[in-house]
């Protein structure tokens, strides 16, 4: 059975195949003669092999008809572009169909659910036909530069669609689906450190208000300045959190 496998290897490279899909079959034969049932599931490859080969030598004759010669990349990229073709018309789903059945099985909360729909209508605006097993690493890449350049969202906004996308895919493959893409790799964002120097907290300092509301907005800010308390902190801040010690005031939280 295996010999009869390897005669197919070398009729296929003959008929014109690439070597790297010739090796693909017999290692796939070969890898799943060595399981359960070998023999079974050596013939069931095998048949898979020759059938493979008599399409490949009819897109040799083809070409030959047509004065083509026929070299192996050439035969090679009519065969896969024919598999993509036949691989729409059964029953291949396109990633967009994938997707809505993905979210009609989830019980998100409608904010999560409002994030995943977002990603949704970008990923099929993007690709219309794209069917999920074929999604792979430039497809991901593709769709990051459509939403960086064609919808002009931020690194932030990016990160989030990418992520939705991803953990939809991962689940896909946990059910079983076999799907191109190994790596997510995400855009890193660029922060941006905004802070005052000594200048700049001297001109509050001199700067006079008009009103008390500003007077009280400028004392806030210049306390926050010097104590380090974030918005949040500053907001629950009372009377009992400031102590003297050796004549000086500190702020203590959780003291009484």
């Amino acid at each position: 059975m295996l010999a009869n496998c390897a005669c197919c290897f070398h009729t296929i490279v003959k008929a014109g195949a690439s070597l790297q899909q010739a090796l693909l079959f017999r290692r796939r034969t070969t890898n799943r003669a060595a399981l359960k049932d070998p023999c079974a599931k050596a013939e069931h490859y095998n048949k898979q092999i020759s059938l493979q080969y008599h399409e490949i030598q009819q897109i040799v004759s083809t070409l030959r008809r047509e004065d083509t010669l026929p070299t192996a990349d050439l035969v090679h990229r009519i065969y896969q572009n024919k598999k993509r073709i036949e691989s729409k018309s059964i029953d291949k789903k396109s990633i967009g169909e994938v997707f809505q059945t993905f979210l009609n099985e989830k019980s998100f909360k409608s904010t999560t659910l409002k994030l995943y729909k977002n990603t949704y209508s970008q990923l099929i605006e993007c690709f219309p036909e794209l069917i999920i097993e074929e999604f792979d690493s430039n497809y991901w890449t593709k769709f990051r530069r459509f939403l960086r350049d064609h919808k002009k969202q931020s690194t932030n906004t990016t990160c989030i669609r990418l992520n939705k996308l991803k953990a939809m895919i991962k689940h896909l493959k946990e059910t079983g689906l076999e799907i191109l893409i190994k790596s997510f790799p995400l855009p890193k964002e660029e922060i941006k450190k905004i802070f005052l120097d000594l200048n700049d907290l001297q001109k509050v300092l001199d700067y006079v208000p008009s009103t008390a509301s500003m007077l009280l907005v400028k004392d806030l800010f210049i306390f926050q300045c010097y104590t380090a308390l974030r918005i949040s902190d500053l907001r629950r801040l009372n009377q009992s959190h400031i102590k003297e010690y050796e004549g000086l005031l500190f702020y203590f939280y959780g003291c009484i």
